[in-house]
């Protein structure tokens, strides 16, 4: 096979994809405490009004908007307190935040606001009708879709499905395993000492890339080992995960010399789906098999090809499988470019930048390393810029998007 001429645009291959992904993970039902991360599997709707009464939202005095209105520091609106669920005109009940209005009362004065007497207070200011009270359903209306199915579950959708009194959710379980390869990689405990990064050893970091960004998407990522340029032993070990797993990546192996044979490992196994290489950059040794209707994404071993291939690829397959759209935290900002960026028109292109402010204005700058292997690049910048296809790049001062990958504090 021509390699270089292999490589297809990624819709397409997506496209072929779809229709061959069968496996679908299972669900399950977990306690709202250990929910965070996962995929939610089916929508939270509310089954009440939240809040589920008109409440007060600070400490005073339900009142009938009406019997307020000629109130002033000069002439204050005099009205009797009463102990009761109900008030009448010219009557007063003591409230605080949290408690439920009171039948017949469409307010509520604060406590600041008013002179307390034995029995009556004065009012100061009027209040309009529904002042300082939060309304029935003003959070959500009973039927309401709180929070999708397909989302990533952060604290925040969680807090918002308690507050719909839910105590489990519905979420995917779904579990990729992850095998790196290559003779020449070793896990940092496996290095004796630094005198062997110079002979060639190069540290397993591509790992926790992947196991980053695949966090980031809700799945659960269990890495089951480093194995050496073998074709049998890389088809072995790729076999035993599928049978365990929803989906397989494997990381090194994709280039063209007599040492990368994970493509060929792979095709052992019989896929119904094959394709060598996308075009992207970079990362355009990606490749996809699809296997008894479980995927497999092969990874380059460099970390920020494998990245590439992961942004690209890894969102679309996890919607394959669960058949919804995936919702992820994206921090995506636009920014004046602060010099060109270009690439061949015929590939779609992650450009790795850091994004900072600069004179009133958001300012995005390409870091232009050369080297997929370069996670120096990484760490320096805080944002990639997608350059899709047909499109030679773009030009400085030109406002794009880019979409914030870490934390970093602009």
């Amino acid at each position: 096979m021509d390699y270089i001429k292999s490589v297809r645009r990624l819709d397409e291959v997506l496209s072929e994809v779809r229709q061959l992904i069968r496996h679908k993970p299972r669900t399950m039902k977990v306690h709202v405490d250990s929910a965070q991360g996962r995929i939610l599997a089916s929508d939270v709707v509310a089954q009440i009004d939240v809040p589920p009464f008109d409440k007060a939202v600070v400490d005073g005095f339900a009142v009938r908007a009406e019997d307020t209105y000629s109130a002033s520091p000069s002439n204050p609106t005099v009205l009797r307190v009463v102990k009761k669920n109900s008030i009448d005109v010219g009557e007063a009940i003591e409230v605080a935040v949290g408690d439920p209005l009171p039948n017949g009362a469409d307010a509520v004065v604060m406590k600041e606001h008013v002179i307390i007497r034995e029995n009556v207070i004065e009012i100061l200011r009027p209040v309009r009708e529904f002042s300082n009270v939060s309304r029935r359903g003003e959070d959500f209306k009973r039927g309401e879709i709180v929070v999708p199915r397909g989302k990533v579950l952060d604290l925040v959708d969680i807090a918002a499905a308690v507050s719909c009194c839910y105590r489990e959710l519905e979420v995917f379980d779904l579990r990729a395993a992850l095998i790196c390869t290559g003779g020449e990689v070793r896990e940092i405990d496996q290095i004796a000492g630094l005198e062997e990064l110079e002979h060639g050893v190069i540290p397993n970091t591509t790992k926790y890339i992947v196991t980053w960004f695949l966090s980031r998407l809700g799945v659960s990522v269990d890495y089951v080992g480093l194995v050496p340029d073998d074709e049998k032993e890389i088809a072995d070990r790729v076999r035993c995960a599928l049978e365990r797993y929803d989906l397989v990546v494997t990381t090194g192996g994709l280039a063209v010399s007599s040492r990368d044979v994970t493509y060929r490992a792979v095709m052992r196994l019989g896929p119904s789906y094959m394709q060598r290489g996308l075009a992207i950059r970079p990362g355009r040794p990606t490749s996809i098999a699809v296997i008894e209707g479980k995927p497999v994404l092969m990874l380059s071993g460099f970390p920020l090809a494998a990245l590439t291939g992961l942004y690209y690829v890894a969102p679309r397959i996890i919607e394959f499988l669960t058949g919804c759209s995936l919702i992820y935290d994206k921090f995506v900002v636009y920014g004046r470019l602060s010099s060109r960026v270009t690439k061949p028109p015929h590939l779609r292109a992650l450009v790795r930048a850091r994004a900072l402010l600069g004179d009133h204005v958001l300012e995005v700058e390409p870091l232009t390393a050369t080297g997929s292997s370069l996670i120096s690049t990484l760490i320096r910048g805080n944002a990639v810029i997608d350059v899709p296809e047909g499109l030679e790049g773009h030009d400085e001062g030109e406002v794009v998007m880019s979409e914030l990958l870490r934390g970093t504090t602009l």
